[in-house]
């Protein structure tokens, strides 16, 4: 078209070469002519070069114009779903999350019935590897709290404590970078009642204990689902500090983005449930000047095995 193609050029050097004088003007750009005059072969080289360098200067000018053509055409396309008139609604800001300690009553629990609960966890895991220490520790079990019928047992007041609905443990496949208990626990439980994936009443009965804190993934998992509560027993800034690969998201600021999925709003959470008990399961696997959990003994720096064979023990 008017850009200056190589064939043009090619033919435009050998008439340079052949005559002593040339001049002749070639347009670069629809809007930009060069003429550019050749005396005589000798001094061929020294204009050669003044024409390439013209050249380069027409094509980089055609570059420009070309560029801000379409920076002025990209300037006017819809940039919000406003200027292409989709209706929207109003973005809602965090929402509160409560957050209770360990030792208060929340929704009619009793801080002995969640200790009693959370003490599960480690069952969880010791009876699926078969070990007091096992390096993988994290456990996860759901409750029903206002069921009466299922698995469960009595605090030392007498009261109820909840029944058993599902657990899991997790760390242990080594194919699944999503294996952890929390997701894990929901999938089991979704695959024994399904159908139940938007049921808000299903899931908002339940509470989730985990004796570490729900991750980034976890803890949006138990969005999705609509949990009741989520309790756990040493927390994300615990983990780190202990040298465990975790990403620095604590659980509760997930659930504050959660205002729009209707299913948790409600969510609360119940931190450091046990926590005396649980740390030491966590203490020895990165760090190895720690002491083994009870019930092991170290034979070699961080790794612990058990003094005795490992009995598997009930539930309830």
């Amino acid at each position: 078209g008017n850009v200056l193609s190589l064939r043009a050029i090619k033919a435009t050097l050998s008439t340079v070469l052949a005559k002593e004088t040339f001049t002749r003007t070639i347009p670069l750009t629809p809007c930009l002519l060069q003429t550019f005059t050749f005396s005589s072969p000798t001094s061929s080289p020294f204009y050669l070069i003044l024409f390439v360098k013209k050249m380069q200067r027409g094509l980089l000018s055609f570059a420009l114009l070309a560029l801000l053509a379409s920076s002025a055409v990209a300037l006017n396309k819809p940039r919000t779903l406003h200027q292409l008139g989709i209706s929207t609604v109003s973005l809602q800001t965090n929402r509160a999350v409560d957050v209770y300690d360990a030792d208060e009553v929340v929704n009619g629990v009793s801080a002995e019935c969640r200790r009693l609960w959370m003490s599960k966890t480690i069952l969880v895991n010791q009876n699926a590897q078969g070990t007091l220490c096992p390096w993988g520790s994290f456990g996860a079990i759901i409750v029903n709290h206002t069921d009466t019928a299922g698995q469960g047992f009595r605090d030392s007041a007498g009261n109820w404590c909840g029944s058993f609905v599902e657990s899991n443990n997790g760390g242990t496949n080594l194919n699944d970078p999503s294996d952890h208990s929390e997701i894990n626990a929901i999938r089991r439980l979704g695959d024994r009642f399904p159908f139940n994936r938007f049921n808000a009443n299903f899931w908002g009965a339940l509470s989730m204990y985990t004796n570490g804190e729900s991750c980034p993934m976890d803890a949006a998992a138990e969005v999705w689902a609509g949990f009741k509560e989520v309790i756990y027993a040493v927390s994300i800034e615990d983990l780190l500090k202990l040298n465990w690969n975790q990403i620095d998201i604590d659980s509760k600021r997930v659930y504050q983005t959660s205002q729009s999925i209707v299913n948790s709003r409600n969510l609360v959470i119940v931190q450091n449930v046990d926590w005396a008990n649980q740390i030491p399961l966590f203490a020895w696997q990165n760090m190895p000047s720690n002491p083994c959990p009870t019930g092991c003994q170290k034979v070699a720096p961080g790794f612990c095995s058990d003094s005795a064979p490992y009995v598997t023990k009930p539930m309830f």
